[in-house]
């Protein structure tokens, strides 16, 4: 396991829904060290507003990992990643486009994780829960 290439990534979108995503504006990548799960080096940062580094240049440093880390990594930051992207799915054998659009790797999705670990915790209904209708 110590020679595991994990990387932990996030993404900031123009839309809400994965599948009407046009645009990435963001996404910040950052290695984990396999043993103690520390955040190895600087956290890259991908952005629009930065020549140096747009958002598609991110994609090299995903796809150069074993493994992916991620909040809501299944449901939204991989489909968005590839509508944005026009990617098409590597593999077919990964599944399904719409399961696993990337075609990438290995991935650990924290959101379907902390449903598993805390079974106990309901999600928040922030409308009703602050009293908003």
């Amino acid at each position: 396991m110590n020679n595991l290439d994990i990387r932990v990534f996030d993404i900031e979108a123009n839309s809400a829904d994965p599948d009407k995503v046009s645009a990435v504006h963001c996404i910040a990548v950052a290695k984990l060290d396999p043993e103690t799960f520390d955040i190895e080096g600087e956290v890259e940062l991908f952005s629009s507003d930065s020549p140096d580094t747009p958002p598609p240049l991110a994609l090299d440093s995903l796809c150069g990992a074993d493994v992916l880390v991620g909040h809501n990594t299944v449901a939204y930051d991989m489909r968005a990643l590839s509508r944005a992207f026009m990617l098409p799915s590597r593999d077919s054998r990964l599944g399904p486009e719409k399961d696993n659009p990337m075609g990438l790797l290995p991935s650990m999705d924290t959101l379907l994780m902390s449903g598993v670990l805390y079974p106990h915790l309901r999600l928040l209904d922030v409308k009703s829960d602050c009293g908003l209708r």
